[in-house]
């Protein structure tokens, strides 16, 4: 019985700490620094607000493809723009500066300077917060 009170005091302090985890914005030697614990005097104890979570809504993948490619036809260096075929598609996630975003990977194939089809090569389409189309950010992302 004894042992059981004790591990159960320990689950309780356990989970008790966990649920009243905080983090904290310091500056070190002139870097802001972020921690579980006061990292200086001036420590601010912040709130994190975790981000919505991407739509569990069904995503039209016809529509997304459709709008990547009307991108690709104004943006992209392709020689003949209305020759675009498309040869596969997947989505993925790719990350810079700013954080990770989610990105649909179109295989694009369109004719080169000769008239003819080169072979099919992956275009990034970056998709907005939620998933559910490009971002209006397109054009600045990765550049």
């Amino acid at each position: 019985m004894q042992i059981r009170t004790s591990l159960l005091a320990i689950f309780i302090g356990v989970a008790t700490f966990s649920l009243q985890a905080s983090i904290y914005k310091c500056t070190v030697n002139g870097v802001e620094t972020f921690s579980q614990v006061p990292c200086a005097e001036d420590a601010q104890p912040i709130s994190v607000i975790p981000p919505t979570k991407i739509s569990s809504a069904p995503v039209n993948n016809s529509e997304l493809i459709e709008q990547c490619v009307a991108y690709l036809k104004r943006g992209g260096d392709f020689k003949d723009p209305d020759s675009i075929k498309i040869e596969g598609h997947y989505f993925d996630w790719l990350q810079d500066d700013s954080g990770a975003r989610r990105v649909l990977q179109i295989k694009v194939n369109a004719k080169n300077s000769y008239g003819a089809y080169a072979g099919g090569e992956y275009r990034p389409c970056f998709l907005n917060y939620n998933g559910t189309k490009l971002s209006d950010h397109q054009r600045l992302i990765f550049k």
